[in-house]
């Protein structure tokens, strides 16, 4: 048998272990659990990459990577908004606060998502070092 049949084969009772990446089992993983794509690939033996695409495939809502930290925003962090600039504060408040998604928030401003990604990201920076700065004192 050469290399390239034995690699076949492997992959082919590698794919039969795997369960099969169905809307219930995707939707139960990403938004029930909360688990990321790569806990979902580690999980089931698929790789991130497929992960992916059955979720865009399966029509299911997905989240940058960066939305789910914006969404974990505690409240000791949220009563600094006001050090905030007004983009990052209203960003901050679309995302975390009422629960918008970065692509809606950036149709709203009529922006690119990577602009309101890089808004939340800098305003999380802030005010993490805010509540840094404050602990110490």
């Amino acid at each position: 048998m050469g290399g390239s049949e034995i690699d076949a084969d492997a992959d082919s009772a590698a794919e039969e272990e795997r369960p099969e990446l169905t809307r219930e089992l995707l939707v139960r993983r990403y938004h029930d659990r909360g688990q990321s794509t790569a806990e979902i690939a580690e999980a089931t033996g698929w790789s991130k990459a497929q992960i992916w695409k059955r979720l865009q495939a399966l029509d299911i809502e997905t989240r940058a990577q960066q939305q789910s930290q914006f969404h974990d925003l505690d409240d000791e962090l949220l009563q600094y908004l006001d050090w905030l600039t007004p983009q990052q504060r209203e960003d901050l408040k679309a995302v975390a606060v009422e629960g918008r998604g970065i692509t809606e928030q950036a149709r709203r401003r009529g922006v690119e998502p990577g602009s309101v990604r890089r808004t939340l990201r800098r305003g999380v920076d802030r005010l993490e070092s805010i509540v840094a700065e404050r602990s110490q004192e």
